[in-house]
């Protein structure tokens, strides 16, 4: 229900910003109307204004309307994708075709990699999901699902200590 009010505020506050903008269109129109004193060339200004705009609000409206809010899992993959990049780690988004279960994400470190799964606060993984994390644990990668930003800042945490980077020198070198 949050998400729903969360919607409608921030459609509000649009209106309210074109509504402003406006306002600030239309009394300068009309001070250059009165300092000109032709209607004829402040109908053009008008008409040019409101060509100009218009494909910016509808774009702005028809963005919000098609992506809405984000949900609490869309909020945890967004911070896992800024603070994993923050850290300079690659993050890359998988899907399977023809299957069921995939990791939304593996965050790769130099030397380091791990298959994360996102669930939403209080979720836990589908049994397919769970089925995944266990092929990847028991083939010697490693993979986990997280539910609050607590949960990833301990995987990346760990993640920087298995790469490259708590190493003093480059082992491969």
């Amino acid at each position: 229900m949050k998400d729903f009010w969360g919607f409608y505020w921030l459609m509000l506050r649009l209106l309210l910003a074109v509504a402003a903008c406006a306002f600030v269109v239309g009394a300068l129109l009309a001070l250059l109307e009165h300092l000109l004193g032709d209607s004829t060339l402040v109908r053009l200004a008008q008409l040019g204004v409101v060509i100009a705009i218009a494909p910016v609000i509808g774009y702005a409206a028809g963005k919000l309307l098609r992506e809405g809010p984000m949900t609490p899992e869309g909020k945890l993959v967004a911070y896992l994708c800024k603070r994993a990049k923050a850290e300079g780690f690659r993050v890359r988004k998988l899907s399977y075709e023809g299957r069921h279960g995939a990791p939304d994400r593996l965050i790769l470190a130099p030397g380091a990699a791990v298959f994360v799964e996102v669930k939403a606060p209080g979720q836990r993984p589908r049994p397919e999901q769970t089925r995944e994390l266990a092929i990847f644990n028991d083939s010697g990668l490693h993979a986990c699902w997280v539910a609050s930003k607590e949960d990833i800042d301990s995987v990346l945490t760990e993640l920087s200590l298995r790469s490259w980077h708590a190493l003093e020198e480059d082992p491969y070198v």
